[in-house]
């Protein structure tokens, strides 16, 4: 009787480990895909509903003007239709260093070393000659004046938004955070002195 060829069992398991292998590399490349396209799609969804809540945000500080104390509010977005997200916003705002702390901080950034004849260096030989001057006195009163009237016009006329939408994917909690500056340009002649302070003034993003 002639021998008819075959696989060895040994052939056999070479030939199944191969194929198991390959099936779980693509496996695991089809599973990365997928999950990247959720990934997408909830990013997507999360960006439209933000802007859509920065309109309404942005209405309501149009309506009720802006106050002098932060403003904060949280909800979901089961009206329409996205349950499996929601929302927190807060807006607070814009404080900006005092003419003491911005002094404090030029002087500190500024200090410089002293050379071998013991003289000071730049850019602390400037400020150590033109410290103690009169003129340097009454210039520095007049920046610090024109400071202080920028910094109460621009903390009275601008507004910080921060705007965070989360959402779950499986079990992970994923959020994602915007930012929005709101400016109110009737604050600005009211903060100078320049008319009297108004119930309601236009509102520019």
């Amino acid at each position: 009787m002639r021998r008819c060829a075959g696989f060895t069992l040994l052939e056999v398991m070479v030939a199944m480990a191969i194929l198991a292998g390959a099936l779980t590399v693509l496996l695991e490349s089809q599973t990365k895909s997928v999950q990247a396209s959720n990934r997408s799609k909830f990013m997507t969804t999360a960006v439209l509903l933000a802007r859509a809540k920065l309109a309404d945000l942005e209405d309501e500080l149009y309506e009720d003007g802006f106050s002098d104390i932060g403003k904060e509010a949280a909800g979901d977005f089961s009206d329409e239709g996205f349950a499996n997200f929601r929302w927190e916003w807060k807006v607070e705002t814009v404080e900006l260093p005092t003419v003491a702390e911005a002094q404090e901080a030029a002087s500190a950034s500024a200090q410089g070393g002293e050379d071998v004849e013991g003289k000071p260096t730049a850019p602390g030989a400037a400020l150590a000659a033109a410290s103690g001057s009169e003129a340097t006195d009454a210039a520095s009163a007049m920046v610090g004046a024109q400071f202080e009237l920028i910094r109460g016009v621009l903390e009275a006329s601008v507004r910080r938004g921060t705007f965070t939408i989360h959402w779950k994917e499986g079990s992970r909690e994923q959020d994602f955070s915007v930012q929005a500056y709101f400016t109110d340009p009737s604050k600005i002649e009211v903060a100078m002195g320049l008319a009297p302070a108004p119930g309601q003034g236009p509102l520019g993003p």
